[in-house]
């Protein structure tokens, strides 16, 4: 229960953020613009889930995933946010040598932070929860994105990333997140 209060309250307390009423105006310290230290994103992608089949190989099975993102400019090259994902599937993951755990329509949630090494180059990674009806995990997750700006407000980044899943199993993504900072 401790768990999901410091999740809420982290999430209420990034998104409170986006609607203060206070604006700094650094330059130096923003990202594109004065002004544009937010950014919200919609993202969509395919998770690849590993799948252990009776005849003993190993696959993946491919799930699609939706998405939104909340970021908050700190620096020029550090940043803040909420990943929120939906993946739209029921499916089984095998754990150990008997026990199979259900999983559908999963809800992940992340608090990330994000790093800007190089212009358009943005690395994140954090901490989060995996969370459906039956079994909530703990996730870690690690990616990258690179970010093409299509207009002053909008950018379009091809993304990839990975959710280590409490030691049972790993995802991994590929995806497309289209943002609008303001």
């Amino acid at each position: 229960m401790l768990k999901y209060l410091v999740i809420g309250s982290l999430t209420m307390i990034l998104s409170l953020t986006g609607f203060s009423q206070e604006e700094t105006y650094h330059s130096s310290e923003t990202y594109n613009s004065e002004a544009h230290l937010n950014r919200i994103g919609f993202c969509t992608g395919l998770t690849f889930v590993p799948a252990h089949l009776s005849n003993g190989k190993d696959e993946h099975l491919v799930v699609p995933t939706y998405g939104i993102e909340y970021e908050r400019r700190i620096k020029k090259w550090f940043a803040l946010g909420i990943i929120n994902e939906f993946e739209l599937e029921n499916y089984m993951i095998e754990h150990g040598s008997e026990e199979s755990i259900e999983r559908s329509y999963i809800y992940v949630v992340s608090v990330v932070a994000f790093f800007k090494p190089f212009k358009n180059l943005l690395l994140f990674g954090g901490p989060g929860y995996e969370l459906t009806s039956d079994h909530n995990f703990e996730v870690l997750k690690l990616g990258a994105a690179y970010e093409f700006e299509i207009s002053e407000k909008w950018d379009l980044a091809p993304l990839m990333y990975l959710d280590k899943v409490s030691d049972i199993y790993t995802t991994y993504s590929f995806g497309l997140s289209i943002g609008r900072r303001f």
